[in-house]
């Protein structure tokens, strides 16, 4: 578990649409929620993600980014 203001570990991801995300460069103030799944094909990952898309606006009204 990280506390606030402590040093991100090295995390860095290809993104489906190119490029890549790499968590200490990423540009927010209030943090990043990652979230992790197994595969789209898998019913239970996919209502997981369909009920994180629903809050992405939410997080970030807050300021924080979300990736998946």
């Amino acid at each position: 578990m990280l506390i606030p203001r402590q040093k991100t570990p090295n995390l860095s991801l290809p993104l489906l649409r190119g490029g890549t995300f790499d968590l200490s460069k990423a540009d927010t103030d209030c943090g990043t929620v990652i979230c992790f799944y197994r595969a789209l094909h898998c019913p239970i990952c996919a209502t997981y993600l369909k009920e994180f898309e629903k809050k992405v606006a939410a997080f970030a009204e807050r300021g924080v980014n979300c990736i998946a």
